[in-house]
């Protein structure tokens, strides 16, 4: 496809979340940026919701073209503030950011009233988390509508985002503003509502969407993403996950599949992975030595890592899936000599890491200082003893304050001896005895006994390099691991699993997963283990899942070394499938197509 079709052509992008750091679409919003502006070049131009505190961090202020502070200018009057720049996280392309604040307190029941006469959106029972985001986005339909206007030999198209900008799109609908129209749904309010609720029946045929909307206090939402998906010119959805749910819960089947993608130019290469895979993991190999070994003994140095990562939503992420297969992977393991270290990276309330932790790693300090601090000193001796052609003494190289300072070290390591590590690194917030995520560990038994052969770690923080303890951002933890586990019940694309694979692990994802369905229908393999793994999930017992997971675990720890990493690297192979250099190409289809339908 000739990507530079329609490089005059004005495309204009709105978002809640651009310039807004707010969820998941900002990652798709600025990985993806570079590539259109490669197409639309300066006529590519985000508009998204003014917060002034991510506006501050994400946005560099400018002056905007003369067009467009004349359309500024007279969007002032209706009590609409625009601030135009450039979006530093997405590539400094062109952005207007939206202050509709004083917009809606004057006119929000005004804008609810004809969505109702029209379209028959209830917006009764409604909080500012609806009347915000309507307000917000009929103040950018007015917007692109004066935009349009003032450019008209300009072909424009305009690209929605999720119910939050549908009220925009139905401005410019109501309103015969001719331009193509796209509206993209990445994940049903009502399908993440229900599935947060342990309740999959929308995707039951048989399940009346309006009913579980007003069940769930969701109906204005769920109709306005409706009535978007049917009034708009195109309607793409961003996985076959989610093209299946649009068709039940919305009636609606999507006209391009736009694919979430990631960013490959800015991933390091696999070289340069491999190199840091061993810095971090030198790194890991000290947090679980300083961790574990003052309890007791264990090799530090040839253990495989196994993590799970996300949201703290224990269901949905499938946080109890997880914890209940490496239950039985240490039930299978008992009495063998192999070993496995799980961590959950699941942020939650925290005060701080635990005393005795961190006593732990006070003292393994202690020991690096000493050794470091002496060690060019002992090199420095034996070096002249060698020269001056003497014998070596003991007593000649390590002085016996030094071997006083390493057995003190050496007693307080081995302190804990005969306890068991705590199986949470911090203290939480809130009563450790009613987490679910402790609660499900100690169902399983898995409490960080020497004779266990799953060793866990409850890491409810989030990873960043000042962290007293691990000190690794979440994408070097990665790099020191080898198997991620992503298990969600309800995951419409599924970044984790795909970034999973990108850094060198072994990712198991599920078939909920938009990733995972992604790699199902593109990666063909009989391999024993498959560098992303597709657990089919959807419609099975919990028993099943669980056990398919174990035996995954199972044989990955059974598989030799080297097999291992060839399959690691594979995983990175896997994951480019997913890359925006080809999967841009969805997004200017849909453009080019919402195009060719007004002119048509």
């Amino acid at each position: 496809m000739d990507l530079d079709k329609n490089p005059n052509d004005v495309l204009y992008e709105v978002s809640y979340e651009a310039g807004n750091r707010v969820g998941g679409i900002h990652t798709v919003l600025v990985s993806k940026a570079k590539y259109l502006k490669k197409v639309y070049k300066e006529n590519y131009i985000a508009i998204g919701f003014y917060n002034k505190k991510n506006a501050l961090m994400e946005v560099l202020e400018r002056k905007p073209p003369p067009y467009m502070k004349k359309v500024f200018r007279e969007l002032e009057k209706e009590g609409i503030k625009c601030t135009y720049g450039h979006w530093a996280d997405a590539h400094d392309v062109p952005i207007i950011l939206v202050d509709s604040l004083v917009f809606q307190r004057d006119r929000i029941d005004e804008i609810n009233k004809i969505l109702w006469e029209k379209y028959k959106i209830d917006s009764l029972n409604t909080w500012n988390d609806y009347r915000e985001p309507v307000a917000w986005s009929y103040a950018v339909g007015k917007l692109i509508e004066k935009l349009v206007k003032s450019r008209p030999e300009k072909k424009t198209v305009a690209h929605f985002h999720e119910w939050l900008a549908g009220a925009g799109l139905l401005y410019l609908k109501m309103n015969d503003v001719k331009i193509g129209k796209v509206f993209t749904t990445h994940a049903t309010t009502l399908g993440r509502t229900m599935a947060s609720n342990r309740d999959m029946s929308f995707l039951d045929e048989k399940t009346d969407p309006l009913e579980k909307a007003y069940k769930y206090g969701v109906a204005a939402k769920h109709i306005m993403e409706r009535v978007a998906a049917e009034e708009t010119d195109v309607f793409t959805t961003v996985s076959d996950v989610v093209a299946e749910e649009v068709k039940l819960v919305l009636g609606k089947e999507p006209d391009v599949v736009t694919v979430n993608a990631l960013d490959f130019e800015v991933v390091p290469s696999q070289n340069d992975i491999s190199v840091m895979n061993a810095k971090y993991r030198k790194r890991m190999d000290e947090f679980i030595r300083a961790y574990f070994t003052p309890y007791y003994p264990m090799d530090a140095s040839s253990y495989p890592v196994v993590f799970t990562a996300g949201r703290y939503e224990f269901e949905n992420k499938g946080y109890d899936i997880f914890i209940d297969a490496l239950g039985e992977l240490n039930r299978r393991l008992k009495n063998s000599k192999r070993m496995v270290i799980a961590f959950l990276w699941v942020p939650r309330g925290t005060i701080a890491a635990k005393d005795e932790i961190v006593k732990n790693f006070l003292v393994y300090d202690r020991l690096e200082e000493i050794l470091d601090g002496d060690w060019e000193e002992i090199k420095e001796k034996i070096m002249c003893k060698l020269s001056l052609g003497e014998n070596i003494e003991k007593s000649d190289i390590i002085s016996n304050e030094i071997i006083a300072d390493i057995k003190t070290s050496f007693d307080k390591i081995r302190s804990r001896t005969g306890l068991n590590p705590p199986i949470n690194a911090f203290q939480l917030s809130s009563r450790e005895e009613d987490d679910p995520i402790i609660k499900k560990l100690r169902e399983n038994g898995l409490e960080n006994k020497e004779k266990d052969s799953v060793k866990v770690v409850f890491y409810p923080v989030y990873l960043n390099r000042e962290d007293e303890l691990l000190g690794l951002d979440y994408k070097e933890a990665l790099m020191a691991s080898d198997i991620g586990v992503m298990l969600s019940r309800y995951e419409p694309w599924g970044y984790m699993g795909h970034e999973t694979a990108v850094y060198g692990n072994i990712s198991i994802v599920t078939d909920y997963s938009g990733f995972g369905r992604f790699v199902q229908n593109n990666y063909k393999s009989e391999e024993e283990i498959k560098p992303v793994e597709v657990v089919e999930a959807v419609g099975k017992p919990h028993e099943d899942i669980v056990k398919k997971v174990a035996d995954l675990l199972e044989i990955y720890l059974k598989m030799k070394r080297e097999k291992r990493k060839k399959t690691e690297i594979k995983a990175y192979e896997v994951a480019k499938l997913a890359c925006w250099e080809e999967q841009i190409k969805n997004y200017i289809n849909s453009y080019c197509l919402a195009l060719d339908r007004i002119q048509s």
